[in-house]
């Protein structure tokens, strides 16, 4: 029985995805600390077996259920927006993500003024665009990192 939710979430486009996630977002802070804290302890053991994708849904969830002193650790900005171009560029290759150094630039990026962002998710749309081909996981990252650092996903993401 537990298959059949996980089987209509796998048939959803990572933006359905994670436009169910902040849906849910409001109800999941209602919830009780023992209740959120649970979830979390869940969702970061599934994140850690599973792939990047289930392991940035679980960094937004934390980012958003958590004290923002846990995320307090950060990176030189310069490096912060390196980390987050190698992590899109390692995603089309099909190569390993350094998680911690995403982590750590997700941390560093997200308190940067919105036109820092702006330019920040360029560079992205750039990164992706530059083969001509923006893959499933290419999309599903640039998702992700949108969402962590609280900017909107660009419009031909959507697609």
């Amino acid at each position: 029985m537990l298959d059949e939710p996980n089987k209509a979430l796998q048939g959803l486009k990572p933006a359905q995805q994670l436009a169910l996630v902040e849906v849910a977002i409001p109800a999941l802070r209602q919830a009780s600390e023992g209740d959120r804290l649970n979830l979390l302890k869940d969702l970061e053991a599934m994140a850690n077996s599973q792939d990047l994708f289930h392991w940035g849904l679980y960094q937004l969830l934390a980012r958003q259920l958590l004290p923002k002193s846990r995320f307090k650790e950060t990176i030189d900005n310069a490096e912060a927006l390196q980390v987050t171009v190698d992590s899109l560029k390692r995603t089309d290759a099909g190569k390993q993500v350094d998680r911690q150094a995403l982590c750590l630039a997700l941390n560093t990026c997200r308190g940067w003024a919105p036109k820092a962002k702006a330019t920040l998710v360029d560079n992205w749309l750039n990164t992706v665009r530059a083969d001509a081909v923006i893959s499933p996981a290419e999309r599903q990252l640039l998702a992700i990192l949108c969402a962590c650092i609280e900017v909107p996903l660009p419009d031909e993401m959507l697609q």
